[in-house]
């Protein structure tokens, strides 16, 4: 990964990029010194303002906001309607996002606007670079957008730290926005016509926190791939529900992706359906010839999330990497043109489908660790210690409990906010998107199943050092084997009862390594 990122226009940011800013992987950000990027920005910027001498009506910039529209501002009033703007808007409520996901939003925003359509200046957008490169991040609270006209008061936040209010952090300390800039030598920046409202007239709130959300998805979906293949050994279950002979003729893209990514952690698996060999292809459970469907269904459930992901991800960097304010300004065809690009219906959808699929998928891991709990698998119940007395030590029975608590809370985490539009600001804004709302649930979701794995995979090692210590220990795939290596560092066997959860943060920092 490279230690910088240029922004020019048209720069396609990927999500991986995203990630290494806000994570500190990328360390300067900058925008491109081809004057082809500076002279685009010029004539975009002097093409609003001739407009607005002009006595044209623009938008946020000689008329009133929203509801406000029909209004007129005088030339020298332009000025002023942009801190009202900002400042208006300070009406967050909630705690701050956290440093990554800050350092998320000021990236994708200031990308939004190198696109070159939205009449900002060239000296604006050195502002932005200035933050990026600085590390400087305004201070956002959570709530507040409803996700249309862009996410308006979260991204008021940047603007009014750009002209010197409001507090921001700073180096790790949290500071006023303008001891930051007397620090830097600078005077707080002075808006242009409809600057304040290109700032904040955009989806990067919910796109940001929705490409740092779908990157910890993505690991969940190759976790869980690894721990059902684990999961297979452990049930001395057959390998034919992964295979690709199989999903060919049901030829879902993500169903098959599933399948395979299983089937490459298995161990010997074309050679076991080969040999037919009894021992292998017979379930757990005496008298059944298929495994139950949290194990033989899994390339279905995986390969529908897998579906959901590749969509989700064109989606999201579609978005972070659009234009998204309002109006547009074409200044090659002199067109200035009023539309509805904030609103983050896509973004929503997006995060509402990534929601249920989460939820479906931690429900299915709740499922898996059951069996490993329940008395019919050949492991002791509860995943207790054969050299402790069973009746004094509980092994995973709390752990189960917290899993249950996980998946339950996800499930009802999953509601779509897509269908809770509701009309607001006097009405002008009489459908939105919620799509602020619904990423902010994926981003806890997204918390919260990262939990999960890591308890699912504890109880999966437990097992592997039951069945090691009766010397039942199944044959590994060598790329498994390493996996539960690694997780055997991190957790030593379960014997005597003793408190997890520092077990299940270590697990999860490993697991999830280099994700925001």
């Amino acid at each position: 990964m490279p230690t910088s990122l240029t922004l020019n226009l048209k720069n396609q940011l990927r999500l991986e990029d995203l990630l290494a800013y806000a994570t500190g992987r990328i360390e300067t950000v900058s925008l491109s010194s081809d004057p082809v990027f500076r002279t685009w920005i010029d004539k975009n910027h002097a093409f609003l303002q001739a407009k607005v001498e002009d006595g044209w009506p623009i938008y946020g910039a000689s008329t009133g906001f929203g509801s406000s529209s029909a209004s007129r501002m005088a030339l020298s009033e332009t000025g002023d309607l942009q801190k009202n703007l900002f400042r208006y808007h300070g009406c967050g409520v909630g705690p701050s996002f956290q440093e990554a996901e800050l350092a998320a939003i000021v990236l994708v925003r200031t990308n939004c606007l190198t696109q070159g359509c939205s009449g900002i200046s060239f000296e604006l957008m050195e502002r932005l670079e200035l933050l990026l490169q600085h590390r400087i991040f305004p201070l956002i609270p959570v709530r507040g957008s409803v996700g249309a006209s862009g996410d308006l008061t979260p991204l008021s936040y940047i603007a009014a730290a750009l002209a010197g209010e409001r507090e921001v952090l700073w180096q790790g300390r949290v500071m006023k926005a303008e001891t930051v800039w007397a620090e830097l030598g600078l005077k707080p920046y002075t808006f242009k016509s409809r600057e304040a409202l290109s700032i904040m007239n955009g989806t990067s709130v919910m796109a940001a926190i929705a490409g740092l959300s779908w990157l910890r998805l993505e690991r969940l979906y190759e976790r869980t791939a690894l721990a059902t293949a684990a999961m297979v050994e452990l049930w001395q279950g057959p390998c034919a529900p992964f295979f690709p002979e199989l999903h060919a003729v049901k030829p879902h893209r993500g169903q098959g992706e599933a399948g395979a990514k299983i089937l490459s952690y298995l161990f010997e698996a074309r050679e076991r359906l080969q040999k037919r060999d009894p021992l292998t292809q017979k379930a757990s459970i005496e008298g059944a010839v298929q495994d139950p469907y949290s194990i033989r269904c899994v390339p279905q459930i995986l390969g529908a999330f897998k579906d959901a992901l590749n969509v989700s991800r064109e989606w999201i960097e579609t978005e972070i990497n659009s234009v998204n304010d309002n109006p547009v300004f074409l200044h090659e065809e002199e067109l200035v043109l009023n539309g509805g690009h904030f609103l983050g219906q896509h973004m929503t959808l997006a995060c509402d489908m990534l929601k249920a699929s989460a939820a479906n998928v931690v429900n299915l891991l709740d499922r898996q660790m059951a069996l490993l709990m329940e008395s019919k698998s050949r492991l002791p119940d509860n995943l207790v210690s054969p050299s402790v007395p069973s009746h004094l030590h509980h092994g995973f029975k709390a752990m189960q409990i917290t899993m249950s608590a996980i998946a339950s809370e996800m499930a009802k985490m999953a509601m779509p906010m897509s269908v809770f539009s509701r009309p607001t600001e006097a009405s002008n804004q009489d459908v939105v998107s919620m799509g602020t709302t619904a990423a902010r649930d994926l981003l806890q979701m997204s918390e919260l199943a990262m939990d999960a794995m890591s308890i699912h995979l504890m109880a999966i090692q437990q097992s592997f050092y039951i069945l090691d210590e009766q010397g039942l220990m199944p044959r590994l795939n060598p790329c498994l084997a390493e996996v539960f290596a690694g997780i055997a560092e991190q957790f030593p066997m379960l014997k005597e009862d003793r408190a997890l959860d520092t077990n299940i943060m270590t697990l999860r920092t490993h697991l999830f390594e280099g994700l925001a």
